[in-house]
């Protein structure tokens, strides 16, 4: 769109908004603190089921979202109002390139960095990285089940990275290590717990090898530590890596990211 601010010498001080294509009138910009007055006839309204389209992309919604404009606040409730949620806990190596890698898939709410699987509360970085906690370093994610499917979901991440990865020793061994294979499963999630096992087994049948992913079922949400502030989104905020974080089709996510490497077990 182009913003057309007004002569100086007119009474009329709204700032008119015209399609950059075709140079018709859409409507009206009031500032930061009001913002946007659109023609209803200039919109595409789509509806679903639940009276509202889901969202896909909450990473764009997030980064286009200012908490001074009215309207961006009312449409943020209206959006979480009528989204479904779900949540899975998934550990595939370093947990900065995990969580990069599934923000980018459509549907995903929210993540959160942490540590997972071990035995000591609240473990710092430092503790997880001495490797006598036995927690994995891992990524809590939301999800709107509406736009990407749990079994879809799942499926990446097994794409993600090399599943049937371990060693004896190390940051990959079976159970111990923090870079290993986790998928941990909140209690309440049922059905959820069956999803996943199905696609375990299709990645197992597919690669022809036994799986070095550890499922747990039953999981509960204060057995999950929250990492350091440093860690969270951190491929995104460190402006060396020049990051693009848009949301994907699921189509070009697996051309970057579904590069899993060869078996080894």
């Amino acid at each position: 769109v182009l913003y057309i601010s007004p002569d100086q010498a007119s009474l009329d001080r709204r700032i008119e908004v015209v399609c950059a294509k075709t140079k018709c009138h859409l409507g009206h910009y009031f500032g930061p603190s009001e913002g946007y007055c659109i023609n209803a006839s200039c919109l595409n309204l789509v509806t679903s089921h639940k009276g509202m389209a889901p969202v896909v992309s909450w990473v764009s919604f997030e980064r286009s979202w200012d908490p001074n404009v009215p309207s961006c606040n009312i449409l943020r409730e209206c959006a979480q109002c009528q989204t479904r949620k779900q949540s899975i806990i998934l550990g595939g190596g370093c947990f900065w390139h995990v969580e990069l890698a599934i923000r980018r898939l459509p549907g995903v709410i929210g993540t959160r960095v942490g540590y997972a699987g071990g035995s000591v509360a609240n473990p710092t970085y430092e503790q997880v990285c001495g490797g006598d906690t036995g927690h994995a370093e891992t990524v809590w994610v939301d999800f709107d089940p509406d736009v990407l499917s749990p079994r879809v979901l799942v499926d990446c991440f097994l794409a993600l990275h090399d599943p049937t990865k371990v060693r004896s020793h190390g940051k990959h061994a079976e159970r111990t290590g923090q870079y290993r294979s986790c998928i941990f499963v909140l209690d309440n999630h049922t059905t959820l717990q069956g999803t996943v096992n199905e696609a375990l087994e299709s990645c197992r049948s597919h690669l022809g090898k036994a799986l070095a992913t550890e499922f747990r079922t039953g999981f509960y949400p204060d057995q999950f530590w929250e990492a350091e502030i440093r860690h969270q989104r951190h491929n995104e905020r460190s402006s060396y890596k020049n990051v693009d974080v848009h949301t994907l089709s699921l189509r070009k996510w697996l051309e970057i990211f579904g590069s899993r490497t060869n078996s080894t077990f």
